[in-house]
């Protein structure tokens, strides 16, 4: 084929950008029922429970398009107003509708109603971009607005993607109960943003937030900030997941979580508070996860039932604060400081009150001193602290100043004593 000298005006150029179709198209309706459709390849056939994408089978295909509108302004729009099918792997689409708009500057799909297997999904979208092209190039680069009225998800949905689920215990454990949410979500890859976030894990357990998730793109850089974030569950629940006897503890009846929690680069902060018929436990802190050491903490306990979270029945309530904060390139190097006030404890049937733990340390050296006294009671502790990679040394030394054993219940006699003991520990 040849063209004349110098007809060079319509020949594509290389990478040019996106065209609009300069086509006017009306369909009114497309309509295909009980269809069969199958593909095959490299001799496999589907398998009921696996799902392959060179082994597809659709038996009982419905699908039904209307209003389908093409014009030369870049505008295409139709309404998608059922799709079923019965999948050999034994996926089941049991209703898609949603209606499309789709324009040079923006896409939106409006209630979208989607029901598979056990799972479904209620929803609209908007996605605005610069141009088509800009979509087509840089989809990462679009705006997307997102409003899920319903979500429920069924874990058991997922087997035929991947056999190994089936054999996961804490995946079966998933199963017992569906995931039910909705959200609101604003954004693009940069930042996007929460304005509501509800998800249930049966009757029991749910988490609700708002914030925003931040860098999707970059593992190191991805971030998110979490305010008025509420979690629940009960003991039930969490003992599907977490293991009482390999933590050593007795999980309360019920247990919340709330409060603030952010991750920038590589610095996590939180302020919040965890709640239970155990008692309370206030946290406020920093952590820089770079291979450097640099962290703030303090935490404050308010009437936490040892006894009952560590089943120890000689033990009663905790009260106290720490605070803590240090830097330093490695744990051998560390630079801190701590300071501890226990304002009640209870052991048998005496309250120790009003102790205190102090520490500091400077290049991985430093003391720790742990000092109380009551009328029945009267003790110092000093240790000496040398942390080295090889060969690290506590120095500990316990003036025990003076005990009166039957008051504290230790013995039926009413014994006294006092103690000046060292010890060393090396390696």
């Amino acid at each position: 084929t040849s063209m004349p000298d110098g007809d060079t005006k319509n020949i594509a150029e290389p990478n040019q950008g996106f065209s609009w179709p300069q086509w006017k198209v009306n369909v009114d309706e497309i309509d295909f029922r009980n269809q069969q459709i199958e593909f095959y390849r490299n001799g496999k056939r589907p398998i009921k429970g696996v799902f392959s994408a060179e082994a597809l089978s659709f038996e009982d295909f419905n699908f039904k398009l209307n209003n389908l509108k093409l014009s030369k302004d870049e505008n295409l729009g139709f309404d998608l107003n059922e799709l079923q099918f019965r999948e050999g792997s034994g996926i089941v689409l049991k209703e898609f509708q949603v209606q499309t708009r789709l324009a040079s500057d923006e896409t939106t799909l409006n209630n979208l109603s989607l029901r598979l297997n056990n799972s479904s999904l209620f929803a609209d979208l908007n996605l605005d971009y610069a141009t088509l092209d800009n979509l087509i190039n840089s989809p990462l680069n679009s705006t997307l607005d997102i409003d899920v009225s319903s979500l429920e998800v069924n874990i058991k949905d997922a087997y035929p993607f991947s056999s190994e689920l089936k054999k996961n215990e804490q995946v079966k454990n998933l199963t017992e109960h569906n995931f039910e949410g909705n959200f609101e979500a604003k954004g693009d890859l940069e930042k996007l943003t929460f304005s509501k976030f509800n998800l249930n894990w049966g009757k029991n357990t749910r988490l609700q937030l708002k914030g925003s998730l931040s860098q999707f793109t970059d593992v190191d850089k991805f971030g998110f900030d979490f305010s008025n974030l509420n979690a629940k569950s009960i003991k039930k629940d969490l003992s599907k997941f977490v293991s009482e006897k390999d933590l050593g503890i007795s999980f309360p009846e019920s247990v919340t979580l709330t409060g603030n929690f952010k991750k920038a680069g590589a610095d996590f902060s939180t302020k919040s508070q965890l709640k239970s018929p155990m008692g309370i436990i206030q946290i406020e802190g920093y952590f820089n996860s770079t291979n450097a050491i640099d962290y703030k903490v303090g935490f404050d306990v308010k009437s936490l039932n040892l006894g009952k979270l560590l089943e120890n029945e000689q033990l009663g309530e905790l009260s106290m604060q720490l605070n803590s904060k240090g830097k330093g390139n490695s744990v051998y190097e560390l630079t801190a400081e701590l300071s501890s006030k226990i304002d009640s404890i209870r052991w048998n049937a005496y309250t120790f009150s009003k102790m205190e733990i102090k520490g500091n340390l400077k290049d991985g050296e430093g003391d720790v001193k742990f000092d109380y006294s009551d009328e029945n009671l009267q003790f110092d502790v000093v240790s000496s602290i040398e942390l080295d990679s090889v060969s690290p040394k506590v120095d500990l030394e316990l003036n025990l100043d003076g005990i009166r054993t039957q008051e504290l219940g230790l013995t039926s006699k009413d014994l006294r004593a006092k103690i000046l003991a060292k010890v060393q520990f090396e390696g």
